[in-house]
């Protein structure tokens, strides 16, 4: 790991952990979306290791924070709306948001469709 995937580590571990805080993703299902199993979860929440940022699982961590940073950013904060949007058919995406993001590719097409939406 590079010096500055070091010092990302803890921010990109802690970014992870609120954004399935905020949303109500259990540990069970944060391990799904990122490829791990929940006890390597309560590892990241007791400090016993951090996400590294450079690793595969390092990028669907960001591609997680990065689908509902922006989710949140279009629903305004609305908790309904976003978990509506989440668990419901989406056309543009071809299936239902949440089920989509539990494999890598469905993670980052989720997340660069809000990304473009968002830009809208």
């Amino acid at each position: 790991m590079e010096e500055g995937a070091n010092r990302l580590s803890p921010v990109i571990t802690e970014a992870v952990l609120k954004s399935a805080e905020y949303f109500g993703i259990d540990d069970a299902a944060l391990g799904g979306f990122l490829g791990t199993g929940p006890e390597v979860i309560e590892d990241y929440r007791t400090g016993a290791t951090e996400i590294d940022p450079e690793s595969p699982l390092g990028g669907r961590a960001r591609h997680f924070v990065r689908a509902f940073l922006f989710l949140d950013i279009i629903a305004a904060g609305d908790a309904v709306v976003r978990n509506q949007w989440l668990r419901n058919y989406n056309h543009a995406l071809y299936g239902v948001p949440l089920e989509l993001m539990r494999d890598p590719a469905g993670l980052a097409r989720v997340a660069d469709y809000l990304d473009g939406h968002r830009r809208r």
